[in-house]
């Protein structure tokens, strides 16, 4: 059982340093674009977001689709925010 905590612990620290370089390299890239077309490649990244999850409780697959829906949100937010500090 810790064998297996010690597993998951490091997958979620490498699914967070991964969102970290995603979100520090996007809004790097993004800096470098026009106003405009950084707005609408935002709008266009929050437009197209879908999440699918099965499970056997639907509940369960709900839960997962908001918290993901959620998470995805924040780090476009963190994406959006770090685009526009120079």
């Amino acid at each position: 059982m810790k064998s297996l905590e010690d597993r998951l612990d490091r997958v979620a620290i490498r699914q967070m340093v991964g969102e970290v370089m995603l979100a520090t390299s996007l809004s790097m890239l993004l800096r470098s674009v026009p106003d405009a077309l950084r707005r609408e490649l935002m709008r266009e990244l929050r437009a197209n977001l879908h999440v699918d999850a099965s499970a056997p409780d639907a509940g369960q697959a709900e839960r997962l689709v908001l918290e993901t829906e959620e998470r995805f949100d924040r780090l476009l937010d963190q994406i959006e925010h770090l685009s526009r500090t120079k």
